[in-house]
């Protein structure tokens, strides 16, 4: 993990700076610091207390969590806009989740303490921002009951490729999208014999265009 001051780091664009300042004063920003994660690196886990707040300003990330067996499942899919760390503000979450990044990201993060001494209006747009993903995951759940496996394959592909490469753990994804590890893979068979991926060895290069066909007949 690199960490840098928002002052003097040079990757943000316009959006970025307009998304930033749509939530946070100009009082956080003075503590915030950019924080940039490679893939598959740990931004916040679950042994550790979480004394900052992420939002997420480039790259992906993903949300585990752990059952008390110790097993863990994949949870929910974040992209740029996303908040790490929300329920922990608001009080209904003491115990964080296992976020690990996908390919590159990069995060704002602000202490705390510092987002404890902000004004209601701050508290107003985090209750809004964690219903809205309370809905996404209702959702997600509704469209294993409603869609075939090959749209919802589809779109989890493209969460998780990086660089046009698909490499996720066959099994966890078939938990995450409801279904038997062997219709997964039937599935993920049948879209590489149509032509929306090529297997490499053990990871698969995307047609991306493709497969954003293949999610629009989904959405119509």
């Amino acid at each position: 993990m690199k960490q840098t001051s928002l002052q003097v780091y040079q990757g943000l664009s316009t959006a970025d700076l307009e998304s930033i300042k749509c939530y946070f004063s100009n009082q956080m920003l003075d503590m915030a610091k950019i924080r940039e994660y490679k893939n598959n690196e740990y931004i916040t886990q679950a042994t550790q207390p979480l004394d900052q707040l992420f939002f997420l300003l480039q790259g992906r990330a993903k949300i585990y969590v752990t059952h008390e067996n110790g097993k863990k499942n994949l949870l929910q899919f974040l992209t740029v806009g996303d908040f790490i760390g929300d329920l922990t503000v608001v009080g209904a979450e003491k115990i964080p989740k296992d976020v690990l990044a996908i390919g590159n990201t990069v995060c704002l993060a602000i202490p705390m303490r510092e987002i404890q001494k902000s004004e209601g209006i701050f508290f107003k747009k985090i209750a809004q921002y964690i219903g809205e993903k309370l809905l996404i995951r209702v959702e997600h759940f509704s469209r294993n009951q409603s869609y075939e496996l090959k749209y919802r394959l589809a779109e989890i592909i493209l969460q998780a490729q990086i660089n046009g490469i698909y490499h996720e753990k066959h099994v966890e994804i078939a938990e995450y999208l409801g279904v038997s590890y062997r219709h997964y893979k039937h599935v993920l068979k049948k879209m590489t014999e149509e032509g929306y991926l090529i297997k490499q060895d053990k990871d698969y290069l995307i047609n991306k265009s493709q497969l954003k066909k293949l999610i629009n007949e989904m959405n119509h």
